[in-house]
C-alpha cells in the first residue's frame, strides 16, 4: 500500500455504526482517524451521552440509540447558540416544579418522622427539603435572568482622590451666577493675611489704642556711646 492510498483512507467518513450504543463520528478534511476521534472525545454531547443514557427513564435502554441522541443535542446546541432559549426556559421551569415537589415530599416524611419520635431521621429529611427548596428558588432566579436580563451600566468616571468630602446640605441656587458652597477652613500652612481682617506682625512699633488709654509708649532707653 502507497503513502498516498494509506492517507485517503485514513481521511476517508467513518460509516455510521450499527450498534446503538456506538456513537458515530465524522471525520473532517484533511483530518486524520486520531483527530476525529480525539475532537469527538471532548465534544459537549458525546460526552453527555453516556450520563444521559443511564439517568433518563423515558427511553429503555435497549431501545436508546447513541447516534441520534447525539444529533438531537447538537440541535438543541445549534439553536441556542443561534439565539433560541425556548428549550432552556422550558428545562428551567420543569425543574422548578420538580424540585417544588421533591421539597414537599421530604417536608411530610419529616414530619412523619417527628411524629413518630425519630427527631434524627426528621432533622435530616428537614435539611434535603430546605436544599431542594434553595435550588428551586436559584431554578427560578435563573429563568427570571434569561428572560429579564439585568442591563449593564458602565461609568467612564474614576475618582482617584485619596480624600473626599461629601456635603449632604441643601443644594445650592440653580442659575448661572450660583456657585457650589465651600468651607471656610484655613489649613495650617497658609499665610494669615489671605484671610479677611488677619494680618501679620510687620515688626514695627504701634501706637496704643483707645482702648487702653493708661498704656504709654515707652521712652527712649540710655545707653553708654560705645
Amino acid at each position: 500500500m502507497t503513502r498516498q492510498t494509506k492517507q485517503k483512507k485514513e481521511t476517508a467518513p467513518g460509516p455510521v455504526p450499527d450498534d446503538p450504543k456506538k456513537v458515530a463520528f465524522q471525520q473532517k478534511q484533511g483530518e486524520t482517524v486520531h483527530e476525529a476521534l480525539a475532537r469527538s472525545g471532548i465534544d459537549p454531547s458525546v460526552v453527555a451521552l453516556t450520563a444521559i443514557g443511564g439517568y433518563q427513564v423515558t427511553v429503555p435502554k435497549e431501545h436508546l440509540h447513541f447516534s441520534a441522541l447525539q444529533t438531537a443535542l447538537d440541535q438543541q446546541s445549534a439553536a441556542v447558540q443561534a439565539g433560541d432559549f425556548s428549550r432552556p426556559e422550558a428545562m428551567l421551569t420543569v425543574h422548578a416544579h420538580t424540585l417544588d415537589a421533591v421539597f414537599h415530599n421530604l417536608l411530610i416524611r419529616a414530619q412523619r418522622s417527628m411524629d413518630a419520635g425519630h427527631n434524627a431521621a426528621a432533622e435530616t429529611f428537614m435539611r434535603m427539603a430546605l436544599k431542594a427548596q434553595s435550588q428551586c428558588r436559584t431554578s427560578i432566579e435563573a429563568l427570571a435572568e434569561i428572560k429579564f436580563p439585568k442591563s449593564a451600566t458602565f461609568i467612564r468616571q474614576t475618582n482617584i482622590a485619596q480624600q473626599q468630602q461629601v456635603n449632604n446640605g441643601a443644594a445650592p441656587a440653580a442659575g448661572p451666577t450660583a456657585r457650589p458652597q465651600e468651607k471656610n477652613v484655613t489649613p495650617t500652612n497658609e499665610l494669615l493675611e489671605a484671610t479677611h481682617g488677619e494680618r501679620l506682625d510687620t515688626g514695627t512699633t504701634s501706637k496704643a489704642g483707645g482702648s487702653n488709654p493708661q498704656l504709654e509708649t515707652v521712652g527712649a532707653v540710655k545707653r553708654a556711646k560705645k
